[in-house]
C-alpha cells in the first residue's frame, strides 16, 4: 500500500528563468563546460591511446526536466498514477515510480509494489484548441509528480508510438486527431497495453 500524499510534492514553475534570462544562461554553463573540458583533458591524460585526440565539440544546454505542458483534454494526476487508474481511452502503460529531484536539496523517490502501473490516456495529449497537435513525453497534460512517472524514456517511447499510429489514422479522419478511430488506434498499441 502506498501512503503518499499528493501535498508532499513540490511546486516546480513552469517558466524556467534560464530561458528568459542569456546572462543568467552563461553563468549556468560556463562552469558547466569548464568542468567538461577538464574532464575530457584527464581523460586524454591518463588514457592518450584511446582519448589522446579527443575533442569537446558540442555540449548540451543546461535546463530542468520539467519544463512547459500543454493544456490538455485530460490533466493526468498523482491520483491517478498511485490508484493505477485505467483510462478507456489509454494508449501507454507505465511503471515508472514518481521521481522528483527538482533542486540538489529536494529529492523524492516514490516506488510502486510489484505489478503496479498506470496509464496514459489519449486526452493527455490532445490539445482542446488544435485538432492536428499532439503532444509527448514530457509535455502531455499532467501534474508535476504525475508527470515524474510519465517523461521518462520507455513511457516517451509508448507516447511517440502511440502518436505516429495515430497520425496514420488521423490521416484516414481528414487529419483530427480528435476523431481518431480510438478502438483502432489501441488494438495496434495491445502490446503496450496488456
Amino acid at each position: 500500500m502506498i501512503s503518499l500524499s499528493v501535498h508532499q510534492f513540490p511546486v516546480i514553475p513552469l517558466c524556467h528563468p534560464i530561458r528568459r534570462y542569456p546572462f543568467a544562461f552563461w553563468q549556468v554553463t560556463w562552469p558547466a563546460r569548464t568542468e567538461a573540458a577538464r574532464a575530457a583533458q584527464l581523460l586524454r591524460d591518463h588514457y592518450p591511446a584511446v582519448f589522446g585526440r579527443a575533442r569537446l565539440r558540442r555540449l548540451g544546454h543546461p535546463g530542468i526536466r520539467q519544463t512547459r505542458t500543454i493544456g490538455g483534454e485530460y490533466m493526468l494526476t498523482v491520483e491517478d498514477v498511485l490508484a493505477g487508474r485505467r483510462f478507456p481511452d489509454a494508449i501507454a502503460r507505465v511503471a515508472w515510480p514518481i521521481e522528483l529531484h527538482d533542486s540538489s536539496a529536494s529529492y523524492h523517490w516514490q516506488p510502486f509494489p510489484d505489478g503496479h502501473f498506470h496509464r496514459i490516456p489519449y486526452r493527455s495529449l490532445l490539445s482542446p484548441e488544435l485538432t492536428n497537435l499532439l503532444a509527448i513525453g514530457r509535455c502531455i497534460d499532467a501534474e508535476p509528480a504525475a508527470l515524474s512517472s510519465a517523461r521518462v524514456m520507455g513511457p516517451c517511447i509508448a507516447m511517440g508510438v502511440a502518436a505516429a499510429h495515430a497520425a496514420d489514422l488521423a490521416s484516414i479522419a481528414q487529419f483530427s486527431f480528435r476523431n481518431t478511430d480510438l478502438p483502432h488506434l489501441q488494438e495496434r498499441l495491445q502490446r503496450n497495453l496488456s
